[in-house]
This record gives structure tokens, sequence and C-alpha cells, in this order.
């Protein structure tokens, strides 16, 4: 039996200030789930409650955090540096290894049932530019919480492969409304976006990476569903029709 006086003494100051981001990236994350759901809710799959959803992740899981960063654990923020060329050629190959993958299981129902996200039948230039902008919003926010947070700061407390493998099984949980094929392809992925973080150690190769496939899984679905097609020059997103 452990004694609770040891639990005490192996408590350090530098512990406070992770205990305290990663509590204010779980409320956060709380919310912005909740919030999201409330956005969805009326509208499911239109433009805007997607977008807006999108835009509540990128503040909650990402302003109140790096803010929190930048006065308890500064050093986190050279995070935010630009990574090497090797790790911007390892990213590239990733996405020419798995863009193919993508393309191909963009043609069956159970990814065609999720993605892409907004439901729209008829996708414009400005329907894809709001997704991209969205989704690159939303993603640089996400992946400070995985992989800054959960990988890289939690790497310096307990090891790098316990961060590893608790930042991917926490990533697996929150894609646990999406079906257990999504789950069971985030184990690698989760690993893969920690390995490039922490590596790179940088936040901006895996933010690439996820935000290449992000796109592609959901773009892909447009392309392979033939209720669904791309129409350059058309209406406003706004204005799109709901399958």
């Amino acid at each position: 039996m452990n004694s609770l006086s040891d639990l005490a003494a192996s408590w350090s100051p530098g512990d406070a200030g992770l205990a305290a981001l990663l509590a204010v990236s779980v409320v956060g994350y709380v919310l912005y789930h909740a919030g999201a759901k409330a956005l969805h809710a009326p509208t499911p799959g239109q433009p805007r409650s997607v977008v807006k959803g999108r835009v509540l992740g990128a503040l909650l899981l990402g302003v109140p955090s790096v803010g929190g960063a930048a006065i308890l654990s500064p050093e986190l923020l050279a995070l935010w540096r630009l990574p090497s060329g090797e790790a911007w050629a390892v990213t590239a190959g990733a996405l020419a290894l798995l863009l193919p993958i993508l393309w191909f299981a963009a043609g069956g129902e159970a990814h065609r049932a999720h993605y892409p996200q907004i439901r729209a039948e008829r996708w414009t230039r400005g329907l894809v530019g709001v997704e991209a902008l969205s989704w690159g919003a939303y993603l640089v926010a996400y992946e400070w919480t995985f992989r800054g947070l959960l990988v890289c700061a939690l790497a310096s407390a307990v090891g790098v492969w316990p961060a590893l493998l608790v930042g991917t099984a926490l990533y697996v949980l929150a894609h646990l409304e999406k079906g257990l094929g999504e789950c069971l392809a985030c184990v690698p992925m989760g690993l893969g976006f920690g390995v490039l973080a922490w590596w790179s150690q940088s936040l901006w190769a895996p933010i690439a990476l996820h935000l290449g496939l992000a796109l592609a899984g959901n773009l892909f679905a447009v392309a392979r569903d033939p209720g669904r097609h791309f129409a350059w020059g058309g209406a406003a997103p706004g204005s799109a029709r709901v399958a």
C-alpha cells in the first residue's frame, strides 16, 4: 500500500502549471462539445452551424490554454516555431501515402455517413474556402491541446511513450461518435501526429498533416457521392442546400 505522504512529497511546483493547463483544456473541450451540439441541433449539417462550431472550438480550446501557457509555462510557446525542412518533407510524404487510401475510403457508406460534415449538395468555391478556413482555425487549437499539451508538455513530466499513449487514447475517445472504423484509424494516426509533434518540436507539421487529411476526407466525400457536386462560381455558402 502506498503512502499518502509520499504522494504529497512527489508533487513539484512544475506540476501545478501543467495541471492547470490540462484542467483549462478539459473545461474548454467540454464547453466546446456542449456548445457545438447546441449549434448543430436546430440545423444539423448546415454550413453556418458547422462553421460556428469549429470557430467555437478554436476559441475554447486555443485561447484560454495558450494564454495560460504564456503565463505558467512560456517554454511551451516554442512549439509554435516553424519546423525543419525535414519535418515538412515527412509531412508531405505522409500525405502522399495517405491521400490515396482516404480517396478509396471516401467511396464507402461508413465514411459518407459522417462526411462531409457540411451536408450541402452543391459546393461552390466560397463554400470550399469557408471549409478550409474553419478547419484550419479549429485544428490549430485542436493540435495545441492533443499534441502540444497531451504529448509534448506531458512528455517532459512522465516520459515520451506514456505521453504518446495517453494522448492517443484520449484522441481515440474524442472520436467515439464517428464509429468503430474511425476510432481504429485514430490509433496509428494519433501516434503519428504525436511523434511528428514531439520529433519536430513544432505543432505546424501535425497541423498541416491533419488539415490536409481533414479537408481531403470531406472533399473526397463530396466528389464520390452521386448526390453532391462541385459548382464553381455558384451560390454563396450560406445558401447551399442540405441533403
